[in-house]
């Protein structure tokens, strides 16, 4: 979450706080549950580059992942609106990843049409496509004997750093003997 007023300056501008909210994350596997959930109050955006009404309003946050990498959002409006993001990545070569997104809102959603909610969500991704591409070192490390494990993230970032831990805990328990 830290990334997101660098990284998304042309679609959430100002709107992205350097500040994070507190999260309460647990990480306890739980039978056919996820690896680890987050629950956060997701702050209000101002930004003249937001997208209007309730996607700027602020809202009840909830990630549940399943390792490797497979994620659900949910997002709790005061009002009883929901919206459910499914973000699943695939891997198609050492170079290449397809990510496949799904979005489910609640039957009188009061806020852009779901057609504008995955326009925009696609804006959101192709800056993120942008900054990996230009990534340098193209890969980072993820084996512990090269210098570190996944993604490089700000010390303050609870989730990126927990998917780390968890991620790598995971790995480490599917190694051969």
């Amino acid at each position: 979450m830290t990334h997101f007023a660098f990284a998304h300056a042309a679609t959430l501008g100002a709107a992205a706080t350097h500040t994070l909210p507190a999260m309460e994350i647990s990480a306890e596997k739980v039978a056919d549950g996820p690896d680890f959930s987050m629950k956060t109050e997701f702050f209000a955006m101002r930004s003249p580059h937001e997208q209007p009404g309730k996607l700027a309003s602020a809202y009840a946050r909830l990630y549940r992942t399943w390792l490797p990498n497979f994620t659900m959002i949910r997002q709790s409006w005061p009002d009883g609106d929901e919206r459910l993001l499914l973000h699943v990545p695939v891997p198609v070569s050492r170079e290449k990843c397809v990510v496949m997104w799904s979005l489910a809102i609640s039957p009188h959603f009061d806020g852009p049409p779901p057609a504008a909610q995955v326009e925009f969500a696609t804006r959101v991704l192709d800056e993120d496509r942008d900054m990996c591409k230009n990534q340098r070192p193209r890969e980072v490390p993820s084996n512990p004997s090269r210098g570190g494990w996944g993604v490089l993230v700000a010390p303050g970032d609870t989730l990126a750093n927990t998917f780390q831990r968890q991620l790598k805990s995971w790995l480490l328990s599917r190694l051969p003997a």
